[in-house]
């Protein structure tokens, strides 16, 4: 993941680089991530990245009980103690709670998550890659 600080704001991008996506006509991917654990932030809103529309059709943001490493893995099912943050499907926008509402991330909260992204390539179209993610 890439952290940005901006004074009293941090961004935080839960992305794929690159990814070639199988060609196969549905496939699931993900990929694990480690929040910083240096202080407590809380996440007010998830800013969908779609870099490869042709073939994303939906990605779901989970949190985790163990970190599952910086590699891709193939996922068709939520990965086995994770709970969903955040989901995605073609049309929607970006999700900010309520004003008063955050989720607890980092140092006293969730400290792991995985990213899974459904692609559909009913074409079978080869050479495909994607940067998709969400940013924090």
């Amino acid at each position: 993941f890439t952290l940005l600080l901006n004074l009293d704001d941090a961004l935080i991008c839960m992305k794929f680089d690159k990814f070639e996506v199988p060609t196969k006509e549905t496939n699931y991917w993900c990929r694990g991530f480690s929040f910083p654990k240096d202080r407590t932030y809380h996440v007010t809103n998830f800013h969908p990245m779609i870099d490869n529309q042709q073939i994303v059709h939906h990605m779901i943001l989970y949190a985790t009980e163990k970190y599952e490493g910086d590699k891709y893995f193939e996922c068709p099912s939520m990965p086995k103690g994770s709970t969903p943050l955040f989901a995605w499907a073609a049309g929607m926008g970006d999700f900010s709670p309520p004003t008063d509402v955050g989720f607890k991330v980092g140092k006293g909260g969730v400290l792991y998550a995985v990213l899974q992204i459904h692609y559909d390539n009913p074409l079978l179209m080869p050479d495909r890659f994607d940067s998709s993610g969400v940013q924090l």
